[in-house]
């Protein structure tokens, strides 16, 4: 009788913990969407599993759901990429799509499903079985790549790495835009980089802290802290001691960052990242410094413009495409109107965009909700000796309420952060109505 009670109070257990998961996860899918809008993962599996299956499973309120075969090794053929670069491939009974980080189109893999999201599984690829022709090992330049989560693509030449780009952006049209087949924009070739690698002046290793140095019973026994970014298959934080995409300034001073972390751990009360932001030390050097204090000013040259702002801060992290975007947006024909044109920076941080571009209009204008932001690009505007560009804090409920430049003359560049314009921002730019927009994408 014991033996049964014990038995059925583990259950109960089970099952708790079950709801409490499926709570929490649907709660955060919620929160994502109203922030978000819906994953794109969710189109490549209405494609997949079909959208009556779909459907079915929704109102069945089972979508979140533990279902076969998760915690199961099973023999899978992936069908697509994921927008994020995940192989995806349909479960045996076509009511999951099970995603499987570093595989590619066709090829067939044994994977590990471990957990459970909304309509999908993710798995470990435990071993390849047969490989796309696609796929190029010699091109890996990273001892961590297939452990570690940050890169997705290395293992594919660039040119079809920009292809694949080309088709996400092709698909958020489609998807998100809601316009039929025959009405969608064409899409051009995506810009590719002119360093693949070597190329980012800003990384940021994070670690976390062992319960006994944070509880302060560590004593001399310190166990070790992993410094570094998440291994995709744990969520955990591996150490990473170089990473070959930052630039070489960077990698030549990750070392000695990661020691100081250690020699001082017992200090931090929680875990923490860790900025290093490649910067010249000043205008006038040639070689570039690693600056760690998020506050510190760090110093950018674009062309013949001079940028400083917080190292904190966000700035284009890809020194080599920037002139390229620059030069994109100058052959676009903006300017060759007999009227005055006027650019509206949005988004416009430090001011890149309003004042590499200021001498090809009449006026230009950076708006900004942060107005540390504003102060820093109206500092770099007087850094460059530029008149005729100006900078204005607005909130987010009424971003252009300072804006009056005829609409038919007024060119709009917006470069959002990553999860893009929200509703509001956009609801306010259709009512300005410029006459050209630039959207800046980089990826």
């Amino acid at each position: 009788m014991q033996r049964r009670e014990n038995g059925n109070s583990a259950r109960n257990n089970s099952a708790k913990l079950e709801r409490k998961r499926i709570q929490s996860l649907r709660k955060n899918y919620e929160r994502s969407v109203a922030k978000n809008g819906e994953p794109p993962i969710l189109y490549d599996i209405h494609e997949m599993i079909g959208k009556d299956k779909v459907d079915q499973i929704l109102t069945s309120g089972t979508e979140f759901d533990r279902v076969s075969p998760i915690n199961e090794e099973l023999t899978v053929t992936i069908d697509r990429l994921s927008a994020h670069g995940d192989g995806l491939a349909l479960s045996p009974a076509g009511d999951r799509v099970i995603a499987v980080p570093f595989s590619l189109p066709g090829e067939t893999v044994r994977v590990y499903p471990y957990a459970a999201e909304r309509l999908y599984l993710k798995a470990r690829l435990v071993e390849r079985l047969t490989s796309s022709d696609m796929r190029r090992d010699d091109l890996v330049n990273c001892r961590y790549f297939g452990t570690c989560g940050g890169c997705q693509y290395q293992m594919i030449p660039y040119e079809q790495q920009l292809e694949l780009k080309k088709r996400v952006v092709h698909n958020a049209f489609k998807n998100y835009a809601k316009l039929q087949e025959g009405i969608l924009p064409e899409v051009l070739p995506t810009m590719g980089s002119p360093a693949t690698m070597a190329y980012r002046t800003k990384l940021t290793p994070h670690f976390d802290l062992p319960s006994s140095i944070r509880k302060g019973t560590a004593g001399d026994d310190i166990p070790h802290v992993p410094i570094g970014f998440d291994n995709v298959a744990t969520g955990r934080v591996m150490d990473i001691e170089e990473c070959p995409i930052g630039t070489p300034t960077i990698n030549a001073a990750l070392p000695q960052v990661r020691a100081s972390i250690l020699e001082r751990i017992k200090t931090y009360k929680n875990g923490a990242t860790v900025l290093l932001r490649d910067s010249l030390p000043d205008f006038d050097a040639s070689e570039s410094v690693v600056v760690t204090d998020h506050k510190a000013t760090v110093h950018e040259i674009v062309g013949k413009t001079k940028f400083s702002s917080p190292a904190g801060a966000f700035f284009q992290n890809n020194r080599s495409i920037i002139p390229l975007v620059i030069e994109y947006i100058e052959q676009q024909d903006l300017f060759s109107s007999d009227k005055p044109q006027y650019l509206v920076d949005t988004y416009c941080g430090s001011g890149l965009f309003a004042l590499t571009l200021a001498p090809h209009f009449h006026e230009v204008a950076g708006v900004e909700i942060s107005a540390a932001s504003i102060e820093c690009a109206k500092k770099n505007a007087e850094l460059n000796g530029i008149t005729n560009a100006t900078f204005l804090a607005g909130n987010a409920e009424n971003i252009f309420a300072n804006i009056s430049y005829p609409p038919e003359q007024t060119t709009v560049v917006i470069d959002p952060p990553r999860r893009g314009c929200d509703d509001e921002f956009i609801k306010q730019l259709v009512a300005l109505r410029p006459a050209n927009i630039v959207y800046d994408s980089s990826a």
